[in-house]
C-alpha cells in the first residue's frame, strides 16, 4: 500500500516508537519521530504533517498539554496512545481534540485500521480532496474566491502575485 501521508509518532519510549515507525514505513507512510513534548512541538512548528500519535505519559509536557498546543496552532488529526485504560482519560482526550485513542499495548493491525479510518474522515471534513482549496500547516487557501486563511482568519493583504506566489509555494510542498 503506498500513500504520502506524513505521520508524526510522539512517544518517549524508544523500542515501541522505533517498532511504530517500522510498521507505519513498511505500510508506505512518511514517519518522523518525537520522544518529547517539546520535541514534538518544535517539529510541527518546522514540518508538516498529517496525523500525529500522540502518547499521554510524556516526560516533561504532558500528552494532554501537548494536545492543547498543537490544537491551537492547527487543525490535524490526532490519535492518543497510553497505557491508560480507564473511560475518564479516553473521554476526556477526545473531548479535548483528540480524533481517535487506541489503548497500549495495541496490536498492529487494529492502528492501521484507525490510522486509516481517521486521515479518511479527516480529509473528507476538510475537503482535501476538493482541488479547489490548498492546505500547507496551518494555511488554507480558496483558489476559486482567491482568499488566504491562516489561525482561521481571512487574510486581507493577500491577493493578485502574493496569493499566486503562495499558491505555487503550496503546490511545491
Amino acid at each position: 500500500m503506498e500513500n504520502s501521508f506524513s505521520i508524526l509518532i510522539i512517544e518517549d519510549d524508544v523500542l515501541l516508537n522505533d517498532m511504530t515507525k517500522r510498521l507505519l514505513t513498511q505500510h508506505g507512510y512518511c514517519v518522523t519521530s518525537a520522544y518529547s513534548g517539546s520535541e514534538a512541538l518544535l517539529l510541527i512548528e518546522k514540518s508538516s504533517f498529517d496525523l500525529i500519535l500522540l502518547d499521554l505519559m510524556l516526560p516533561g509536557i504532558p500528552g494532554e498539554i501537548v494536545l492543547g498546543k498543537i490544537k491551537s496552532m492547527m487543525d490535524i488529526p490526532i490519535i492518543g496512545v497510553s497505557a491508560k485504560t480507564d473511560v475518564d482519560s479516553k473521554v476526556n482526550l477526545i473531548r479535548n481534540g483528540a480524533d481517535d485513542y487506541i489503548t497500549k499495548p495495541f496490536d498492529n493491525q487494529e492502528l492501521l485500521v484507525r490510522i486509516e479510518a481517521v486521515l479518511r474522515r479527516f480529509r473528507k471534513s476538510t475537503g482535501a480532496n476538493d482541488s479547489k482549496t490548498l492546505h500547507f500547516k496551518d494555511l488554507s487557501l480558496d483558489t476559486e474566491a482567491m482568499e488566504a486563511i491562516s489561525h482561521y482568519q481571512s487574510l486581507k493583504g493577500c491577493f493578485g502575485s502574493s496569493f499566486f506566489i503562495l499558491r505555487l509555494s503550496i503546490n511545491k510542498s
